[in-house]
């Protein structure tokens, strides 16, 4: 089960289409970002999150794969790409991983590591 939903994670967050990232998560999921300090809480300020960065970062690229998987637990390994303003372009790339906790067919907790770009 949690192969399929990290899959799903996967194709929503490389669409970048937020629609499709939302019913990834649970309705009361929670989401930890270690390098920016953000906790969001609920599949709507997830959401939120995702169209947000998407819409900040010219020419936003994000791609991953599941490098583990156990019943109840994923491992995504990923990496982000895009420009750092619309002003500069100045390309960047982040790789980062996600620590995914897995309930009924959902993503109930997801916690981000990455280094952020300088």
């Amino acid at each position: 089960m949690s192969q399929q939903v990290a899959d799903r994670l996967i194709a929503a967050v490389s669409s970048g289409d937020s629609r499709r990232m939302g019913p990834v998560y649970a309705l009361n999921a929670v989401q930890i970002d270690k390098a920016g300090g953000e906790v969001m809480h609920g599949r709507n300020q997830i959401q939120t999150g995702w169209n947000n960065l998407v819409a900040a970062v010219p020419g936003f690229h994000w791609r991953g794969t599941v490098v583990s998987a156990t019943p109840d637990h994923a491992v995504v390994s990923w990496v982000f790409s895009g420009q750092d303003n619309p002003y500069t372009h100045k390309p960047f790339v982040t790789p980062g991983v996600s620590i995914l906790d897995i309930e009924n067919g959902a993503i109930s907790r997801e916690t981000l590591y990455y280094n952020i770009p300088r």
